[in-house]
Protein backbone atom coordinates (compact mmCIF):
# COMPACT_ATOMS: atom_id res chain seq x y z
CA UNK A 1 0.00 0.00 0.00
CA UNK A 2 1.19 3.78 -0.55
CA UNK A 3 2.48 6.45 2.23
CA UNK A 4 -0.17 7.79 4.07
CA UNK A 5 -0.36 10.90 5.76
CA UNK A 6 2.29 10.55 8.69
CA UNK A 7 3.10 7.34 8.34
CA UNK A 8 4.24 4.74 5.70
CA UNK A 9 2.88 2.38 3.59
CA UNK A 10 1.94 -1.02 5.05
CA UNK A 11 3.81 -3.66 3.72
CA UNK A 12 2.84 -6.95 1.89
CA UNK A 13 -0.81 -6.02 2.31
CA UNK A 14 -3.28 -5.70 -0.71
CA UNK A 15 -4.47 -2.67 -1.83
CA UNK A 16 -7.61 -1.20 -1.31
CA UNK A 17 -8.58 -4.37 0.59
CA UNK A 18 -5.76 -4.43 3.35
CA UNK A 19 -6.02 -8.20 3.69
CA UNK A 20 -3.24 -10.27 3.67
CA UNK A 21 -2.27 -13.62 1.93
CA UNK A 22 -3.59 -16.41 3.63
CA UNK A 23 -0.45 -18.53 5.38
CA UNK A 24 1.55 -20.42 2.67
CA UNK A 25 1.42 -23.75 5.34
CA UNK A 26 -2.13 -23.98 4.72
CA UNK A 27 -1.69 -23.68 1.14
CA UNK A 28 1.28 -26.24 1.73
CA UNK A 29 -1.09 -28.46 3.24
CA UNK A 30 -4.11 -28.63 0.87
CA UNK A 31 -1.63 -27.96 -2.50
CA UNK A 32 1.31 -30.12 -4.02
CA UNK A 33 3.13 -26.48 -3.90
CA UNK A 34 6.05 -25.72 -1.77
CA UNK A 35 6.53 -22.08 -0.85
CA UNK A 36 11.19 -21.66 -1.39
CA UNK A 37 10.81 -18.53 -0.29
CA UNK A 38 8.16 -15.34 1.31
CA UNK A 39 10.15 -12.26 2.28
CA UNK A 40 9.61 -8.67 1.78
CA UNK A 41 11.36 -6.92 -1.15
CA UNK A 42 13.87 -4.66 -0.21
CA UNK A 43 13.39 -0.98 -2.28
CA UNK A 44 10.32 -1.52 -3.55
CA UNK A 45 8.29 0.77 -1.65
CA UNK A 46 8.52 4.21 -3.12
CA UNK A 47 10.64 6.81 -1.70
CA UNK A 48 9.51 10.29 0.48
CA UNK A 49 9.04 11.86 3.53
CA UNK A 50 6.89 8.69 4.03
CA UNK A 51 7.59 5.47 2.00
CA UNK A 52 5.73 3.23 0.55
CA UNK A 53 5.20 -0.36 1.62
CA UNK A 54 7.10 -2.87 0.84
CA UNK A 55 6.00 -5.79 -1.77
CA UNK A 56 6.96 -9.01 -1.17
CA UNK A 57 9.07 -11.49 -3.16
CA UNK A 58 7.52 -15.21 -3.01
CA UNK A 59 8.79 -18.40 -4.63
CA UNK A 60 6.94 -21.12 -5.02
CA UNK A 61 7.39 -25.14 -7.15
CA UNK A 62 5.90 -28.45 -7.20
CA UNK A 63 6.77 -30.78 -4.24
CA UNK A 64 7.89 -33.43 -6.36
CA UNK A 65 9.25 -31.18 -9.33
CA UNK A 66 6.28 -31.88 -11.92
CA UNK A 67 4.22 -29.08 -13.61
CA UNK A 68 1.66 -27.24 -12.42
CA UNK A 69 -0.74 -24.34 -13.90
CA UNK A 70 -0.36 -20.80 -12.31
CA UNK A 71 -3.78 -18.80 -13.25
CA UNK A 72 -2.17 -15.13 -13.01
CA UNK A 73 -4.49 -12.24 -12.54
CA UNK A 74 -1.97 -9.38 -11.58
CA UNK A 75 -1.51 -5.26 -11.65
CA UNK A 76 1.11 -2.86 -11.20
CA UNK A 77 3.25 -4.86 -13.46
CA UNK A 78 3.49 -2.54 -16.12
CA UNK A 79 2.65 0.77 -14.31
CA UNK A 80 4.02 0.90 -11.07
CA UNK A 81 2.26 3.02 -7.93
CA UNK A 82 2.36 6.53 -8.42
CA UNK A 83 4.22 8.55 -5.44
CA UNK A 84 2.08 11.77 -4.12
CA UNK A 85 3.54 15.16 -3.55
CA UNK A 86 7.00 14.45 -4.49
CA UNK A 87 7.09 11.00 -3.38
CA UNK A 88 8.38 8.18 -5.75
CA UNK A 89 6.77 5.84 -7.97
CA UNK A 90 6.61 2.13 -5.85
CA UNK A 91 8.39 -0.77 -7.68
CA UNK A 92 6.78 -2.84 -10.31
CA UNK A 93 5.77 -6.27 -10.65
CA UNK A 94 7.16 -8.92 -11.74
CA UNK A 95 6.55 -12.55 -12.56
CA UNK A 96 9.28 -15.19 -13.91
CA UNK A 97 10.33 -18.72 -13.38
CA UNK A 98 13.99 -19.60 -11.83
CA UNK A 99 15.31 -19.51 -15.31
CA UNK A 100 14.70 -15.86 -15.79
CA UNK A 101 11.89 -16.72 -18.75
CA UNK A 102 8.87 -13.93 -18.00
CA UNK A 103 5.64 -15.41 -16.89
CA UNK A 104 2.36 -13.13 -18.59
CA UNK A 105 0.82 -11.59 -15.87
CA UNK A 106 -2.64 -11.97 -16.89
CA UNK A 107 -3.99 -15.42 -17.99
CA UNK A 108 -3.17 -19.00 -16.70
CA UNK A 109 0.30 -20.03 -17.93
CA UNK A 110 1.69 -24.18 -17.29
CA UNK A 111 4.78 -23.66 -14.76
CA UNK A 112 6.96 -26.96 -16.30
CA UNK A 113 8.74 -29.59 -14.03
CA UNK A 114 11.88 -28.40 -11.89
CA UNK A 115 11.02 -25.00 -12.25
CA UNK A 116 10.01 -22.74 -9.90
CA UNK A 117 7.93 -19.62 -10.44
CA UNK A 118 8.76 -16.25 -9.33
CA UNK A 119 6.80 -13.39 -8.15
CA UNK A 120 8.03 -9.95 -7.40
CA UNK A 121 5.16 -8.19 -6.07
CA UNK A 122 5.04 -4.37 -6.28
CA UNK A 123 5.51 -1.58 -3.75
CA UNK A 124 3.24 1.31 -2.81
CA UNK A 125 4.37 5.05 -3.68
CA UNK A 126 5.62 7.24 -1.15
CA UNK A 127 4.20 10.50 -0.02
CA UNK A 128 6.20 13.83 0.20
CA UNK A 129 9.69 14.49 -0.60
CA UNK A 130 12.38 12.19 0.02
CA UNK A 131 14.76 14.89 1.13
CA UNK A 132 12.26 15.49 4.52
CA UNK A 133 11.69 11.70 5.65
CA UNK A 134 13.62 12.09 8.96
CA UNK A 135 17.46 10.21 9.73
CA UNK A 136 15.59 7.71 12.35
CA UNK A 137 13.38 6.78 10.02
CA UNK A 138 15.80 5.95 7.39
CA UNK A 139 18.49 4.40 9.37
CA UNK A 140 16.01 1.98 10.86
CA UNK A 141 14.72 1.39 6.98
CA UNK A 142 18.43 0.40 6.19
CA UNK A 143 18.82 -1.66 9.70
CA UNK A 144 15.89 -3.59 8.89
CA UNK A 145 16.67 -4.20 5.27
CA UNK A 146 13.90 -2.30 3.97
CA UNK A 147 16.52 -0.25 1.71
CA UNK A 148 20.02 -1.18 0.68
CA UNK A 149 22.80 1.06 0.96
CA UNK A 150 22.33 2.48 -2.70
CA UNK A 151 19.58 3.03 -2.52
Amino acid sequence: AGARPGQDGLSATAFPSGVRNMPVEINEVISPLVFWRKELRPNSGGEGKYRGGLGQTVELGHRTNGEFTFSATYERVKYPARGRHGGGPGSPGRLYLSDATPVPPKGNTVIPANKTLVIEFPGGGGLGEPSQRDRESASKDLRLGYVTDGA
